[in-house]
C-alpha cells in the first residue's frame, strides 16, 4: 500500500495543529497507510525534556492518543535520531511513498491541502516542483496547549526559535527546490532506517 509518513512529537505545534485533518484524510484514503514517526521534541521544556532513553521516548509516544487524540500508527525513532536525520531532521515533515518503495512526494513542512492533492492524483510534476508557502501557523490555543505540555521553557524555546525559523524560510535549504517547498523526488528507493524504529502498542 501507499505510505504517508509524518514526523512529530508531543511539543510540536506544527504537528499538533494538523492531526484532526490528517485523520480525516486517512479516512478518505483507506487504501493508504498513514504513520507518524515520533522524533526528537521540537521544543523541550522542564516537563518534557530531550529524550535520554528509548523507554522515555516510548512513554511519550504512547501518550499521543491521549494528549493529541492521535490514532495513526506511531513509530519511534531511536534516541540518536537515525531515521529522523535520514528524512531531513525537521519536526513536521511529510513523505508519500509508493508501494514499490519510491518516494513520490516530500515536504519540509506538512501542507495538508497539497498532501491531499497528491493523494488524489491532482498535482502535476511541475506543481510538485514549484515552491510552496511557509508552514501554516497553529492557532494560539493549539500552540499554547502543545507548548505548555512541555513546560514554560518549551514555550520560551518556541518564541526564541521564531527568528531562526523565519530566516530558514528565507534562505532555503540545500537539497530542496524551495525553502519550505515540495518537490517530486527523483526515482529511487525510499531511504529508511526502519530497523531503528519501534512501533507503539
Amino acid at each position: 500500500r501507499r505510505l504517508v509518513i509524518e514526523t512529530g512529537s508531543t511539543t510540536c505545534p506544527m504537528y499538533a495543529k494538523g492531526i484532526e485533518t490528517m485523520l480525516a484524510i486517512a479516512e478518505r484514503h483507506p487504501d493508504t497507510h498513514f504513520v507518524v514517526i515520533y522524533v526528537r521534541e521540537a521544543h523541550p521544556g522542564e516537563r518534557i525534556g530531550s529524550h535520554e532513553t528509548l523507554e522515555r521516548k516510548l512513554e511519550l509516544a504512547s501518550g499521543l492518543s491521549t494528549v493529541h487524540n492521535e490514532h495513526r500508527t506511531v513509530l519511534i525513532d531511536d534516541v540518536d535520531g537515525t531515521a529522523h536525520r535520514a528524512l531531513g531532521s525537521l519536526p513536521d515533515m511529510v513523505y508519500v511513498v509508493a508501494p514499490g518503495g519510491m518516494v513520490e512526494f516530500r515536504a519540509d513542512w506538512n501542507d495538508l491541502e497539497a498532501l491531499e492533492q497528491v493523494l488524489d492524483g491532482g498535482v502535476s510534476s511541475d506543481e510538485l516542483n514549484r515552491e510552496h508557502f511557509p508552514p501554516a501557523k497553529p492557532s494560539p490555543r493549539v500552540a499554547m496547549t502543545t507548548l505548555l505540555s512541555g513546560g514554560f521553557a518549551a514555550l520560551m524555546d518556541f518564541i526564541v526559535s521564531l527568528p531562526r525559523t523565519h530566516g530558514f524560510a528565507s534562505q532555503g535549504r540545500p537539497g530542496f527546490r524551495g525553502p519550505h517547498g515540495y518537490r517530486a523526488v527523483s526515482p529511487g528507493p525510499f531511504v529508511s532506517s526502519h530497523e531503528r524504529l519501534t512501533q507503539v502498542g
